[in-house]
């Protein structure tokens, strides 16, 4: 029995990592004045010139149908979807409408998980599901392979404004104002209950250092990934931070498409892990 992993684009894997882990991609849909782009074929400094510029910009998650079309042209007996948090975005509900849709057809039974997650959290999750299926699990295990990483994910962030964030809706435009005022670098946290803000720091480099302290505060083995929005040398810097002198499983950096980048905005760095026992 062959088991297939997909997910959406939200989770920041290239596709060098997603073929190496055997991970099938189902990417978002950015619209700049109503066109559409597909994530991952839209670069993200060429969305935020034309957000600054004045655009209007929206997401949507892959459709119902264009899951259906991705599964459907898998070379897998069964499939487990793992998705962007539910209390994000309607990630994960496309996916159950693609899943009731190809379990109806009886080609090929259909899970779907959420996440309950984003971002370098949300490929860790994934992750974990993909060995599972690699190992030779069964489709039940990869779920539950998949909810134990889910369980034990943190993910920390630094971001250069919250005004990014206040556009989207996720963050309160009272708490763009004050954080905007005090000048200080914007911190923030992410479950499955959503966005919340964390103390500031008054650096970007405290921040680094207080994200590091908290991801190596676990034991036993490391899962790690350092995420960023246009700042690859920051996650490379976090990775190697959070990786000394502890025992290693993945160590990993994922990259926001333009999808992330019309929420997050164009500077972001942060760590998201857990810990193996």
């Amino acid at each position: 029995m062959t088991i297939a992993v997909v997910t959406d684009s939200a989770a920041g894997l290239d596709v060098v990592t997603a073929d190496r882990l055997g991970v099938a991609i189902a990417p978002m849909t950015v619209f700049i004045n109503g066109e559409a782009h597909r994530d991952g074929e839209l670069d993200p400094a060429v969305l935020v010139e034309q957000m600054e510029a004045g655009a209007t910009v929206s997401t949507a998650p892959a459709s119902p149908g264009e899951i259906v079309e991705l599964v459907e042209g898998l070379d897998a007996d069964e499939v487990v979807l793992v998705m962007l948090s539910s209390g994000l975005s309607v990630s994960f509900r496309s996916a159950q409408l693609a899943s009731e849709i190809l379990n109806a057809s009886g080609a090929r039974r259909v899970q779907v998980v959420d996440s309950r997650t984003a971002a370098g959290a949300q490929a860790l999750v994934v992750s974990a599901a993909a060995a599972a299926a690699t190992r030779g699990a069964g489709p039940d295990e990869v779920v539950r392979a998949a909810e134990r990483a889910r369980g034990g994910v943190r993910l920390v962030a630094r971001i250069g404004s919250l005004e990014w964030l206040g556009r989207s809706g996720r963050v309160p435009r009272l708490a763009v104002r004050a954080g905007t005022a005090l000048h200080v670098v914007p911190l923030f946290s992410l479950d499955e209950s959503g966005i919340h803000r964390l103390r500031p720091s008054r650096t970007t480099a405290i921040a680094h250092a207080r994200f590091v302290e908290m991801c190596r505060q676990g034991s036993g083995r490391l899962h790690v990934a350092a995420m960023h929005a246009g700042r690859p040398d920051e996650a490379r810097q976090l990775l190697h931070a959070a990786t000394q002198g502890v025992e290693v499983v993945e160590a990993m950096i994922t990259a926001f498409g333009a999808g992330m980048v019309a929420s997050s905005g164009p500077d972001l760095a942060g760590l998201a892990w857990w810990w193996e026992d």
